[in-house]
């Protein structure tokens, strides 16, 4: 399963939750691939400075990172988009409607609720550290709500 995170410029929440979710799926027994992009991204920009640190606090390496922007070859190889605002899943389902049934904010498909990922861009790195820990949370539900689905659950 290919899962597509999404955010305005790739550079802080989408690239984290990237990050965040390969870690978190080491351990099942699904192929999961994550890759993420931004409705505003300017292409190869590099992760920002808060994100690598917060995540390189956390175990994970953003250092290489690169953004891209958010195309229709991009939603159409992803089989999940998960947005981090409802403004960027409205966004992407205007634009490229063909693709609406599969994109969905990660809040809506995680758990249900109607919360948002709060960009932390422009703040300051405790900023960054509650967006991390915020994404990690929702991702830890969505890597268990993706083994439940194919069966993996703690009763197989």
């Amino acid at each position: 399963m290919k899962i597509l995170f999404v955010c305005t410029g790739n550079t802080c929440r989408s690239p984290m939750a990237e990050a965040i979710a390969a870690e978190a799926a080491r351990g099942t027994n699904r192929d999961l691939f994550f890759s993420s992009a931004g409705t505003s991204a300017r292409a190869a920009s590099p992760a920002s400075e808060h994100a690598v640190s917060v995540a390189e606090e956390n175990g994970l390496d953003l250092s290489n990172h690169a953004s891209r922007p958010v195309r229709a070859d991009t939603l159409a190889e992803a089989d999940l988009v998960l947005t981090m605002t409802r403004g960027h899943k409205k966004i992407l389902s205007d634009e490229y409607n063909a693709y609406a049934g599969k994109i969905f904010t990660i809040f809506e498909y995680a758990d249900g609720s109607d919360g948002e990922i709060t960009d932390p861009f422009g703040g300051g790195r405790e900023d960054y550290n509650i967006c991390f820990l915020q994404l990690k949370g929702l991702i830890g539900t969505l890597i268990t709500k993706i083994a439940d689905e194919a069966g993996e659950g703690e009763s197989q």
